[in-house]
């Protein structure tokens, strides 16, 4: 809201006119210390048409975006009408990072940021005036660098037997590496320092598991150039000691 003072009768005051589209417009005139002295637009609404020469194309909701990849988005249609600010939020236009605040390119390559969210937009805005913008119509997913898949919680796993490791990859270096933890990740224990695979839906048979009990395992999968691009499994899951070898009776030698 905007406050104007003058002491004049008949009063003047200079609106620049917002950039919305609505044919349901009015003017509200109030004293800012009396608010029942007041008077709105008496002959009914007006129309306002925005002009908006920014259109963003990508993404626009519904995408599903890996982290780090560095991805080619055509965000304005007529970009040279523009001097563009590019922003996006992951908490669905509450707050906004600035991803660059001059580019006169029609498609911007954004590496996207290893900030995981479900409620993602991209706000593509002319710099020179800020009304003049388009965002995402709806969110999108940035998925993280390494996504566990299994074993994530709950599986049952016996000890001396073998058993897939499985997780989806991306921006990553291609090397990993595998632990695993019988303390909820008090303490972890090397499975494997160099794994090297180029998948993006990664496989690791783990053929001796430890012959323990534990209902508090985890797996833990690390990029080997980068520890901060990690995982761990979602919840425990147990791993069950075996034998096949059984004790009968016992004999004694003297």
């Amino acid at each position: 809201m905007q406050t104007y003072a003058t002491s004049a009768t008949d009063c003047t005051y200079s609106w620049t006119v917002n950039n919305v589209t609505s044919a349901n417009c009015m003017i509200k005139v109030f004293d800012l210390f009396d608010a029942s002295k007041s008077d709105s637009s008496s002959d009914g609404s007006f129309t306002i048409t925005g002009t908006n020469n920014v259109v963003l194309n990508s993404p626009n909701g519904g995408e599903q975006m890996e982290s780090r990849l560095l991805k080619s988005y055509p965000v304005c249609d007529e970009w040279t009408k523009c001097t563009g600010k590019i922003s996006y939020s992951t908490d669905n236009g509450v707050n906004w990072t600035q991803i660059t605040s001059n580019t006169s390119n029609v498609n911007y390559n954004w590496s996207v940021p290893n900030t995981p969210s479900t409620s993602a937009l991209i706000k593509v805005e002319d710099r020179l005036n800020s009304c003049n913008y388009d965002q995402s119509n709806a969110v999108f997913t940035i998925v993280p660098h390494i996504t566990i898949t299994s074993p994530n919680g709950g599986e049952y796993l016996y000890g001396c037997n073998s058993s897939d490791i499985t997780w989806i990859a991306g921006g990553t270096s291609g090397v990993y590496k595998i632990e695993y933890s019988t303390d909820n990740g008090t303490t972890w224990s090397s499975i494997v320092n160099n794994y090297s695979t180029s998948a993006i839906s990664c496989t690791y048979t783990w053929s001796v598991l430890p012959n323990v009990n534990s209902n508090n395992s985890l797996i833990r999968i690390t990029d080997a150039a980068n520890a901060s691009k990690t995982d761990v499994s979602d919840a425990n899951f147990t791993l069950a000691a075996s034998s096949n070898i059984v004790l009968l009776t016992t004999t004694s030698r003297s």
